[in-house]
């Protein structure tokens, strides 16, 4: 519910609000009227046409008028409103400004949840190796024939050929730097155990 929404419910509500008051109030005695005045002041209010101002003021009551569809007569709807406003007595603006408080005190958006932005380790966003080979060996691609490509080649056709010898040699040189990690692996258990041995005889 915008602003100008509220100050015009509002507004409504004060003309209510006055219009009730003064028919609340006592009417005074119309006895001694004539019938010949009453038929002057029906002719009277006949003849009588209203001027185009959306807000009459009077002592006890607050008439609001429609505002008008056409804006170029009286402006667009926030002046139409601001005229009214001004035309308010401070009674009158007093209650209003109660009324559009309690509008905004019961007005209760939807309150969004705060998401906190959390940055996820390296190794959480990399694609899981089962079989982790070391980075600094040759990788080893499969050949495959172009009317058979997997779906993840799909969108990038590029091929590499890699020679057979190649792809032996490299494999080999793969096979010798795993042995070689075993072998280095195998003598620090061994002299772990030995230092261990010289702790006990001391």
């Amino acid at each position: 519910m915008t602003m100008s929404s509220i100050v015009t419910q509002s507004l409504l509500a004060v003309a209510l609000l006055s219009v009730a008051m003064v028919e609340a109030a006592p009417l005074e005695s119309t006895k001694g009227a004539t019938v010949k005045s009453t038929k002057s002041s029906s002719s009277k209010t006949k003849g009588y046409v209203p001027t185009p101002k959306a807000l009459r003021r009077g002592k006890r009551n607050v008439i609001l008028d429609e505002i008008p569809d056409d804006s170029s007569v009286l402006g667009t709807e926030e002046d139409v409103l601001r005229e009214q406003l001004f035309d308010l007595s401070d009674d009158q603006l007093a209650v209003l400004a109660e009324i559009v408080q309690n509008e905004i005190d019961q007005y209760n958006p939807e309150s969004v949840e705060a998401y906190e932005v959390i940055e996820l380790p390296e190794y959480l966003t990399q694609p899981i190796e089962y079989m982790p080979r070391d980075r600094r060996s040759v990788p080893v691609f499969e050949a495959y024939d172009e009317n058979d490509l997997p779906e993840q080649f799909e969108e990038n056709q590029e091929v590499i050929f890699v020679p057979e010898e190649a792809l032996i040699e490299a494999a080999a040189e793969e096979q010798d730097e795993i042995e070689l990690r075993q072998r280095i692996a195998e003598i620090a258990t061994i002299l772990n155990e030995r230092a261990t041995r010289r702790l006990r005889f001391f």
